[in-house]
């Protein structure tokens, strides 16, 4: 999960900075050759992003907020001083806007007076030109971090050329459930850095010209689960899924004990100065006008590598192969491997061509990615209805002796207690989850509990004796408050 987090946002500063040349001829941007030069006739490499998509599936208290509040600390502080010295420009650009519409407006009366009085008004409307050319320019806050944002607010923050964003959030649920998510196309359009065509319904028009957008989200499994189910045939359909690189990380819960020894933060601090140093490259490269990206070109033998590992995959990808039940995702492996490659190398400053060590660490990193993908992906991911309902019993139960236990101990003199360790089978199906009380829902989610342990089934409550049929209760063992493995 920590590796995820630092990926994405090596992705975000470096993808505004330049790009990568795939070794394959291709659509992309001609090296500019100076007059003494010959002229290569070679067609052109295929350019191509370091935007990255990535999504990690964490069990709620994993740390996923404190893990991205350390690791994109740099970026926020960036985004803060972003913001303060919006506030200040706002205010100066009022105050010259004020004083502009002011000279527009006697402009504009003096030119209207003129031509009433039938005078010549060639020069006050040379100058009213003039003026309106003049027009103070609304600042732009610019933040590198988004998070619930429309399909419209997202094509109006790319506006321009070559503007960098991320979409993070490490609540993924806000993403996945935005506005944003209702067009996957615009954001497939987004990773691959095609220029996006905006008609408003106001007349108005733009373009957002090879835009930089990587997207990182880290969400429980419940809620990948419920989209998943509610998505997966388009997202998978048009290929959003197959441009994430997926992980669900092994917990850590249960190990992370407390030593009482601080520890030192030995690399974080060259890390974020290392981020922010390519953040404010960024912005004056904004300053001086297009941001001009460098281009990352493959060595010799990182490009014969390459290529074998393209050829290598596409034999695999054939039926029966050992990709051949994720070919989406497979089909897209090849040039995530150079992103990531690209990434490596810009951010940790190497010189000179792309080297066959950081190509194959980044091959190593997808190598891993892939298998992700296909676990997230597999049809028997799909987890039992009884087995997601006992979950939903096994929370409600907890939370009812939590109260009843408070219940006790805060009590009246006189009021009666009540048995914290057991609850009458019948209350909870009637009391309990309402999804639990349709027919054929509570037994089959009673009986998965039993079978983990984490209740059992008891009808002698009372002096040793058995109640009458019905009189079933459901007694909680200490397992109640450990959450039922939805996944890994």
């Amino acid at each position: 999960m920590v590796g995820m987090a630092v990926l994405s946002v090596k992705a975000l500063v470096c993808q505004g900075l330049a790009d990568i040349a795939l070794p394959i001829p291709g659509s992309g941007v001609h090296k500019v050759i100076d007059s003494e030069e010959e002229a290569d006739e070679s067609p052109p490499p295929r350019l191509t992003s370091l935007s990255l998509n990535l999504l990690s599936v964490a069990e709620s208290g994993e740390r996923k907020t404190a893990v991205y509040r350390v690791v994109a600390a740099a970026i926020y502080a960036h985004d803060e001083a972003r913001a303060r010295a919006y506030e200040s420009a706002i205010k100066e650009y009022e105050a010259d806007l004020s004083v502009w519409q002011s000279i527009e407006r006697g402009l504009r009366r003096k030119l209207v007076k003129l031509s009433q009085d039938g005078e010549p008004c060639d020069e006050v409307a040379a100058a009213l030109k003039e003026h309106n050319l003049k027009k103070p320019e609304r600042p732009r806050l610019r933040r590198s971090i988004r998070q619930d944002i429309t399909s419209r607010a997202l094509t109006e923050v790319l506006h321009g050329d070559g503007e960098s964003i991320a979409l993070m959030s490490d609540e993924g649920d806000i993403l996945l459930h935005g506005q944003s998510m209702k067009s996957l196309a615009l954001l497939n359009a987004a990773w691959d850095g095609s220029s996006l065509p905006v008609d408003r319904a106001d007349g108005k028009s733009f373009i957002a010209r090879n835009p930089r957008v990587t997207t990182s989200l880290q969400v429980q499994p419940e809620v990948f689960r419920a989209y998943r189910k509610q998505n997966e045939g388009k997202a998978r359909g048009i290929g959003y899924f197959a441009r994430f690189l997926m992980g669900w990380p092994v917990s850590t819960q249960g190990t992370r004990f407390i030593t009482g020894y601080e520890g030192e933060w030995k690399y974080l601090p060259q890390f974020h100065a290392r981020v922010k140093e390519l953040l404010e490259e960024y912005d004056r490269r904004l300053e001086a006008g297009v941001p001009k990206r460098d281009v990352i070109c493959f060595s010799v033998e990182a490009k014969a590598h390459w290529v074998q590992l393209v050829n290598d995959t596409e034999s695999m990808m054939q039926e029966g192969g050992a990709f051949s039940d994720v070919k989406d995702a497979a089909a897209k492996g090849c040039e995530m491997i150079a992103r990531i490659a690209g990434i490596l190398h810009y951010f940790s400053a190497q010189t000179g061509d792309l080297t066959l060590d950081t190509l194959e660490r980044a091959a190593s990193i997808m190598s891993w990615h892939i298998e992700e993908f296909r676990y997230l992906m597999r049809p028997e991911y799909e987890v039992p209805q009884a087995v997601e309902d006992a979950e939903k019993l096994r929370k409600y139960l907890y939370r009812k002796r939590k109260e009843w236990i408070q219940h006790n101990a805060n009590r009246s003199l006189g009021q009666k207690s009540i048995d914290p360790n057991s609850m009458r089978s019948f209350e909870a199906h009637n009391r309990g989850p309402t999804q639990l009380r349709k027919k054929g829902r509570f037994r089959p989610a009673l009986d998965v509990l039993v079978e983990q342990g984490i209740v059992y089934l008891d009808h002698v409550r009372e002096y040793g004796k058995p109640h009458a049929k019905g009189r079933e209760y459901i007694c909680f063992t200490g397992r109640l408050n450990c959450p039922l493995q939805l996944g890994r």
